[in-house]
């Protein structure tokens, strides 16, 4: 009885909490297409979400994301469309049908008030989502979760790859 409740207590001591990581779609005020994901590269361990297109500032709260008093801040009509290295600006499933890729679709945020977002739960920390903007990819409206520094995969030979 006492090493079971120790295995429970180490159990409970070892689980870390799954968090939310944000990446805003298209809060670039700016003409350079390659900050249309702000950031556009960010770690997630199993388990964490990453949600696109909810602005976090310093004064705002998690909660507001939601909250008509505090709007996300986006301007254009952008996706966010998962992708594979060997074939950037092109979803997923279309060139590997073993990849079930997320899609946003277009999100209109032209009236900068628009509340879309789109949550993706990370299931292998160790293996490299890519992701485009369908408006913005060829001019470098990409990006990546888990970028594996070993690689040769890199976050410039995404863009290169497709803006040649």
């Amino acid at each position: 009885m006492y090493a079971l409740g120790l295995f429970t207590l180490a159990a409970a001591v070892c689980t870390v909490a799954a968090k939310t990581i944000v990446i805003t779609v298209g809060g670039n005020t700016t003409n350079d297409a390659t900050t249309v994901f702000k950031p556009n590269v960010v770690v997630a361990n199993e388990g964490d979400t990453v949600l696109f297109n909810c602005e976090l500032l310093s004064y705002r709260f998690f909660d507001h994301c939601l909250d008509p008093l505090f709007p996300p801040v986006t301007n254009g009509n952008h996706t966010v469309t998962q992708s594979t290295f060997a074939f950037p600006c092109v979803p997923a499933h279309t060139t590997d049908s073993t990849v079930n890729g997320f899609d946003s679709s277009f999100r209109d945020a032209g009236n900068e008030q628009a509340i879309t977002t789109l949550s993706v739960t990370v299931d292998d920390p160790d293996k490299t989502i890519w992701f485009y903007d369908y408006n913005t990819c060829a001019q470098g409206g990409v990006g990546a979760v888990n970028l594996n520094k070993t690689s040769t995969e890199t976050l410039d030979g995404f863009q290169v790859c497709y803006t040649i």
